[in-house]
């Protein structure tokens, strides 16, 4: 996951336990327009940060090659899930 501009305006309280039961730690809950990547790889977190400033990292998962790319409003505004070279992030 992914995120881009602010999320944390529409970030609910559904939302963090939602994100918790998935077994993420962190929280978007007042961090106005941080940048914030989360990967789960069979049912586990192995990454997850957020900051002010641009997050870009590059993975791989059981073969998969992975770049994930989040700019919050204030550094960029945009997102990026690479795949395996195709975009999932819309």
């Amino acid at each position: 996951m992914a995120v881009k501009d602010e999320v944390s305006s529409k970030f609910t309280d559904e939302m963090n336990h939602a994100m918790k039961q998935l077994g993420f730690v962190k929280s978007l809950k007042d961090k106005r327009r941080y940048s914030y990547i989360g990967v789960l790889n069979d049912g586990k977190v192995i990454y997850e940060e957020f900051l002010e400033g641009k997050l870009e990292i590059s993975l791989n998962v059981e073969g998969i090659n992975v770049e994930i790319l989040s700019a919050g409003f204030g550094v960029g505004n945009t997102v990026s899930i690479l795949i395996n070279d195709k975009e999932y992030a819309y």
